[in-house]
């Protein structure tokens, strides 16, 4: 079954956090797994946002942004966001009161795609699970 990577994992993966060991370890899997432009713009910002935290120095942007895009290639591209994704979004955020709707969206795609989703986020592993598809944490 492919996996869908929530923002969580893709962060983790590609720059130091808590999680990233555990991320890191589930990408070297051979599993196809899916991105889709949603993610890679919330991972885009993710990591600015970890510079003006402190936690990534500023000059090392590039270079991770590189490593993603090419990783992304290599895992086929990126899976574009369709209108309809953004409305099954507010109706998975109607049905879970306390699903994100950044989250929502990541799981709208993934059930369009018919995939599971990887995500350390725990809202959005039980709603996944809630609408019948699988929710891993790496």
């Amino acid at each position: 079954m492919n996996v869908v990577l929530d923002t969580s994992v893709l962060v983790a993966a590609f720059t130091e956090d808590a999680h990233s060991l555990q991320a890191e370890a589930w990408l070297d899997r051979d599993a196809p797994f899916l991105v889709s432009d949603w993610a890679a713009a919330e991972f885009s910002a993710a990591i600015r946002t970890k510079v003006r935290q402190g936690y990534l120095k500023v000059e090392l942007v590039p270079e991770v942004e590189a490593i993603f895009d090419s990783w992304t290639r290599d895992q086929g591209g990126k899976y574009p966001v369709q209108a309809s994704d953004h409305v099954s979004a507010r109706l998975l955020v109607v049905r879970h009161d306390r699903l994100r709707a950044p989250d929502a969206l990541h799981l709208a795609i993934a059930l369009r795609l018919n995939a599971a989703i990887a995500t350390f986020d725990r809202c959005l592993q039980q709603a996944s699970l809630a609408e019948g598809m699988p929710a891993f944490a790496p």
